[in-house]
């Protein structure tokens, strides 16, 4: 990552900060992204069901760090409305994931940065999408 971006992301630490501070600690998944969710088929025991897995980053934390986590990894970050009505959020919540949408993408951008090889076009993405929510702030 060169300078300027690094710059950019320890802003989004320090912004995303100051928007969650209190927030609840409650389990959470902690890398909860489409490749953590199996669907489970129905069989004569259970209907169709959506099952989470890969646990190993669970802790406390704000849940709404999840559902960020979510939109980012399929790519609503512009408008993750609809998502988060289906999950139910409520305004405070709403506020919440959006504080750590920045975030998420941080994250994502970092990750790949630091894997180098074949991520490094991940990162450049991610850090293209951050810039697009920047500019719709």
């Amino acid at each position: 990552m060169n300078p300027e971006e690094v710059r950019l992301i320890e802003s989004i630490l320090k912004v995303t900060e100051k928007a969650v501070e209190g927030h609840p600690w409650m389990p959470c998944h902690n890398d909860f992204h489409s490749h953590n969710i199996m669907l489970q088929p129905h069989s004569k025991d259970h209907e169709e069901r959506l099952l989470a897995i890969d646990f190993e980053d669970c802790d406390l934390a704000d849940p709404m760090w999840d559902l960020a986590y979510l939109t980012v990894n399929v790519e609503m970050e512009r408008d993750p409305c609809q998502l988060w009505d289906m999950y139910g959020a409520s305004l405070d919540e709403k506020s919440r994931a959006r504080a750590y949408i920045l975030l998420a993408m941080a994250h994502c951008a970092t990750w790949a940065a630091m894997r180098g090889g074949p991520w490094v076009q991940h990162q450049k993405e991610m850090m293209i999408r951050i810039l697009g929510v920047v500019e719709l702030s």
